[in-house]
């Protein structure tokens, strides 16, 4: 059986491929986790590759398909299904989305690059 890693490498070194097959659609998600602790710096990390820091274990941003399952495949790489939450919100498009900050805004959404 291969592991998540494996298919996790597979993903990234496929990514470009993924993207045409999925023709670019893009999605806007919001990522809340919450892991135990031994877990944290990983999970932040990782998704800090990927996505926008917005706080304390949440992420925004926008993906493609492809990039949505490779943050999926990645996360499973690490996450104890017994002990772990991860979810996963989705919209079309970050406009039909509504935001209030209250308070200090922990991280500003901005372009990744």
């Amino acid at each position: 059986m291969l592991s998540a890693k494996f298919f996790y490498s597979l993903l990234i070194t496929q990514h470009s491929a993924l993207n045409t097959q999925h023709s670019l659609l893009f999605m806007y998600i919001l990522i809340v986790y919450d892991v135990e602790v031994k877990r944290v710096t990983k999970a932040h990390k990782f998704l800090k590759r990927h996505l926008h820091w917005v706080q304390n274990s949440v992420f925004e941003g926008e993906v493609t398909e492809a990039q949505l399952e490779i943050i999926k495949i990645g996360l499973r790489g690490f996450l104890d299904d017994d002990l772990d939450s991860v979810l996963i919100y989705t919209a079309r498009e970050q406009r039909w989305l509504s935001k209030e900050v209250l308070g200090k805004e922990r991280g500003e959404t901005g372009n990744l690059l």
